[in-house]
């Protein structure tokens, strides 16, 4: 599709609202469930939702926009309460990096006083105040109209300013909305050109490998399904409904190819994860899942705890509507068979590529780099999945805490020091069930229901246990002469 022939499609799409979506009875009873759980710690005093710890400024603008699509009893009352606590939580500081963004949570010591912020709280605030002034707007008063006007002008502002790169995916999409929208509502050609040229640079960008530089992620590519959605439902420009369009069927295609129904998880690497079971923890991605297949099976339990504040995407991405290509649902519904492909990521001077393995039982996921690995904890260019004891979900990790390239000889992983005259240690994380610490050795990881063999390894490994959780790692010293791990899944 390209983006010059589609602009009667563009039209047509910009004429769809949320409130055309038809949500069936399973999908209600989710958002109502949702919305529950988040009124819970409502503070009346406050006009917010959070915890003891301070009411979050973000999960209340979410909270408002579901309330107001719900449009119950006082839903409407409440949420126009909650959109002007949050406004009142904005910093408005020309010239400051913090301008237009607003605290996390009602507790937040100020910038200026030395307190921590987050700039991207401007797109995460700003694309939900668009969604309620254009799908909502006559459920709230000229007072909560006027309060969201003043505090998108002041986003755009800062949005400007900051000049994200369009590499930083989930933002770069929120951004470049943020400015076209605020663009044509302010009548500031400025903004439309910036927002125009981070959109057409996204777009570009995407269509050479089919993906995100942000890769793979169960939680930020939910939040791109989100910001996507918004560019088809109400797009600033009908250009950018169609680049929205395609890239959200594009982004569903890239996470059905790696989505293995039978372990309700989608097969690594991951360049941003914050857990490794999408039925234990709430994934972004893995509620969309859920959500698009009307399947429980896949809805992560929605009585957990662990990353809770993103179950607020769960009524955002429903109201919003998913639009889930055939071919792509198919997966997303059953597992399709053993299959095994190679992504480029990025090309160039930086050269990361990611191998995905599924099978019946199993799944494998490596990025390979030329580079060395990123260091972060949400980065896990080695993972594994599989059926462990009583079929529960097993998994490992390689935690990237230090640089390392990785390579592939054949099935064969290979990783070694960036770095040889520094001591690197080389982490992973394992979840096995039933597994003992003397299930690792020098020369495999005989775990319940897979064995990972080590047949070279620069040292004896360091094995921690946790409960079901181990840490193995191996501690390489400056200038070792062996300083290759070489692992093979069986």
């Amino acid at each position: 599709m390209t983006v010059g022939i589609c602009i009667g499609l563009a039209l047509i799409i910009q004429t769809m609202t949320i409130a055309d979506a038809d949500l069936s009875p399973t999908v209600k009873e989710w958002v109502d469930i949702t919305l529950s759980r988040q009124g819970e710690t409502w503070d009346e005093a406050a006009g917010m939702i959070g915890s003891s710890e301070g009411n979050s400024t973000r999960g209340t603008m979410f909270y408002a926009l579901g309330l107001l699509q719900r449009g119950r009893g006082e839903d409407g009352e409440r949420a126009c309460k909650t959109i002007r606590s949050v406004c009142k939580q904005q910093y408005v500081a020309p010239g400051s990096k913090y301008h237009g963004t607003f605290s996390r949570s009602d507790t937040d010591k100020p910038p200026r006083d030395g307190g921590d912020y987050d700039q991207n709280w401007r797109e995460f605030i700003g694309l939900s105040m668009i969604l309620i002034l254009e799908q909502c707007g006559d459920s709230v008063d000229e007072e909560t109209r006027q309060a969201m006007l003043n505090a998108l002008r002041y986003a755009c502002e800062g949005a400007y300013e900051r000049n994200v790169s369009w590499q930083y995916t989930n933002i770069s999409l929120m951004s470049a909305f943020l400015l076209g929208w605020g663009a044509k509502q302010f009548a500031n050609p400025e903004w439309k050109a910036r927002g125009e040229e981070l959109s057409r640079d996204i777009y570009e960008n995407f269509i050479k490998h089919g993906t995100f530089t942000e890769y793979n992620s169960p939680t930020y590519n939910g939040v791109n399904l989100w910001a996507l959605a918004a560019w088809r439902v109400i797009a600033p420009t009908p250009e950018m409904a169609v680049m929205g369009t395609e890239m959200e069927a594009g982004l569903w295609r890239d996470i059905a190819r790696s989505y293995h129904a039978g372990l309700s998880n989608f097969c690594g690497p991951y360049d941003r994860s914050y857990g490794m079971d999408m039925r234990r923890y709430f994934a972004i991605t893995g509620i969309a899942i859920a959500l698009a297949t009307e399947s429980p099976a896949s809805m992560p339990d929605l009585s957990s705890h662990t990353h809770l504040h993103d179950v607020a995407y769960l009524p955002l991405l429903a109201l919003l509507g998913l639009q889930v290509p055939e071919d792509a649902m198919a997966h997303l519904k059953s597992f399709q068979g053993t299959r095994r492909y190679a992504r480029i990521i990025e090309k160039g001077r930086t050269d990361r590529r990611a191998y995905s393995w599924l099978y019946d039982t199993y799944m494998v996921g490596v990025q390979t780099n030329s580079r060395g690995t990123k260091i972060s904890s949400q980065y896990h260019p080695f993972t594994v999945h599989w059926k462990g004891n009583n079929d529960a979900i097993s998994w490992i990790r390689f935690i990237s805490d230090t640089l390392a390239i990785i390579s592939l000889s054949g099935d064969a992983i290979e990783m070694q020091p960036a770095r040889k005259s520094v001591q690197t240690v080389l982490n992973f994380e394992i979840y096995a069930p039933g597994a003992e610490m003397a299930s690792f050795n020098a020369g495999s990881w005989n775990l319940p229901g897979i064995t990972i063999k080590t047949p070279v390894v620069p040292v004896n490994p360091e094995v921690k246990q946790k409960d079901n959780t181990f840490t193995v790692s191996y501690p390489i010293p400056e200038g070792h002469k062996r300083n290759r791990l070489i692992i093979e899944v069986n």
